[in-house]
Formats: C-alpha cells, sequence, structure tokens
C-alpha cells in the first residue's frame, strides 16, 4: 500500500507545469518515485528472508489480531484503487516506423536507399516510382490492422514525408500538386487511415547529420544513406515541411534547438510535443 501511495504521489508531482526553478517540467518525479519504491522493495525483501529464516529456526504460533486484518483490507482497497486508476489512465498505443525495412516491399527500399546497387538507387529511380514503394510498404503493414483496438497511433516517417522528399527530389521546392497526387495515391486508392496531426521535428541539417550516425546500427545501411547524405536535398525538404506548414493546420512544426542552434534536451522536445498534440484536442 505505501509503495502504492508513493507511486501514485510521484505520478501527481510528475504531471506539474514547468516552473521556473524547473523549466523542462517535473517528469523525472516519477524516476526518483520509482527508485524509492525499488529500494523499499529491496529493502523489505531483506526483511522478509531474514524474518522467515529465523521463523524455520525458531517456530512460533501465528497470532492474527484486528490491527493486521484493518492493514490487509486497506491495502487490498489501495491495490483496487491503483487497479481502477491505471486502467483509466492506460491507452493503448500503436507505434510503427516506416519503411519496415524487413518487409517485402522495405526490403527494397533499404537495397535503393543504400547506395550499394551502383545502378539503382533512392536518388535516380522515378520520384513516383519511389512513392509507390513508400506507399505499398505502408499499405503492406497497415491493411490487416484493427485500428479500434488502440486509443493512439503512432507513426514514425508517413504520408507526409513520401510527399516531401519526392516533392523535393523533383522539383527542389514545393510543388503542391505533386504532394497532391501523393496524398490522393496512399489516402484514396489505397486508404491508408489520414492523421490528425503531422509533427516535424525542425533540426539544422548539420544536427540531422549528426543524430543519425548516434543511432543504432541500422540493418539496411552502414552511416548515412543517400538521402541523409544530401545536404541540399534535406535543405529542401526542410523547407517544403515550413511552407506546408504555414498553410496546413494539421502540420506542426516542433523546433529542437534554441537560438544558438544548440539541442534542446529530450524532455523539452517531448514537452513542446504534447503541448502541440493538446493544442490540437487530441490528447484526454
Amino acid at each position: 500500500a505505501g509503495s502504492s501511495v508513493v507511486t501514485l504521489l510521484g505520478f501527481k508531482l510528475a504531471a506539474q507545469a514547468p516552473d521556473k526553478s524547473h523549466p523542462f517540467g517535473h517528469g523525472r518525479i516519477e524516476y526518483l518515485s520509482g527508485l524509492f519504491v525499488s529500494v523499499a522493495i529491496l529493502i523489505m525483501a531483506i526483511e522478509l528472508i531474514q524474518s522467515s529464516v529465523d521463523k524455520i529456526l525458531h517456530p512460533q504460533p501465528v497470532v492474527f489480531n484486528s490491527l493486521t486484518i484493518i492493514i490487509l483490507l486497506v491495502s487490498i482497497a489501495v491495490k483496487i484503487y491503483m487497479a481502477y486508476y491505471n486502467k483509466n489512465i492506460g491507452k493503448k498505443i500503436l507505434m510503427l516506423d516506416f519503411p519496415q525495412y524487413e518487409s517485402f516491399f522495405g526490403l527494397e527500399i533499404g537495397k535503393m536507399l543504400s547506395g550499394n546497387q551502383s545502378d539503382i538507387t533512392a536518388m535516380n529511380v522515378d520520384t513516383k516510382s519511389m512513392c509507390l514503394w513508400y506507399a505499398l510498404d505502408r499499405w503492406n503493414t497497415l491493411s490487416n490492422q484493427n485500428w479500434q483496438d488502440y486509443d493512439y497511433i503512432l507513426f514514425n516517417r508517413y504520408t507526409l514525408s513520401n510527399a516531401v522528399y519526392q516533392t523535393a527530389r523533383q522539383y527542389h521546392e514545393i510543388n503542391r500538386d505533386f504532394i497532391k497526387w501523393v496524398f490522393e495515391l496512399e489516402y484514396e486508392q489505397l486508404h491508408l487511415p489520414v492523421p490528425n496531426l503531422y509533427v516535424f521535428l525542425e533540426t539544422p541539417v548539420k544536427d540531422s547529420k549528426n543524430n543519425v550516425l548516434k543511432k543504432e546500427e541500422r540493418t539496411y545501411v552502414k552511416g548515412l544513406d543517400v538521402y541523409e547524405q544530401s545536404s541540399f536535398l534535406l535543405s529542401c525538404c526542410r523547407q517544403i515541411y515550413l511552407e506546408l506548414a504555414e498553410t496546413e493546420s494539421n502540420i506542426k512544426i516542433i523546433s529542437c534547438c534554441d537560438e544558438s542552434g544548440r539541442m534542446f534536451p529530450p524532455e523539452k522536445i517531448h514537452e513542446k510535443i504534447i503541448s502541440a498534440i493538446k493544442e490540437q484536442g487530441f490528447l484526454f
């Protein structure tokens, strides 16, 4: 029961809004409360082991009294409340990255992005054909999903990414007719789910390359892929995202750097993403 109270208190304190002393919020209180509970459980386990060994070596009659029963009932009541609380605040979330590099279509996309095929790469395949590869990878992954099973669905690199990158390759600037064609391909012809909100995490091109190199090793490429190698392409993509966000209310730009170009800590970026979702009324 005591651990449940500490956990609940940790949730409440962590949910506090940022202030001058804690500009990035209070989220780490959850870690501290979790550490406290872990240490308490470890100490209790040691005490129980010692007590059990002592009881085995020196057996005594088991005595129950009203205080013991009251403590047990209170503990049960707290656990029932915790179960009810967690069930109500807990949400089912589906998270998917695209492309799915182990799938039929994703495997071919990975080969083209790697640049290892000297004659065919993602930089020389015509843009509409490349759009089809990405779209079919999503269609293949999503066609059998039951969306009613989830409260939230998060996609990393979705239709907007396809539209922006291939537009940048073809025109080096925004072309709304081409972007409209990509949306029609994926949403109207392949009937893929339409997101409520797109979030673009804006970083300087040089920083985005460095961040990619910090990732875990990827199965389809070592280092940067052919898109990531091109600073010009990445700069065009960034500009297209920014221009689209000016006219499309469901596209939000999240700046990941301060005015000096220094990356915000993950907690700050997380806070900005949550704020953008709340502004759209999608967080409940």
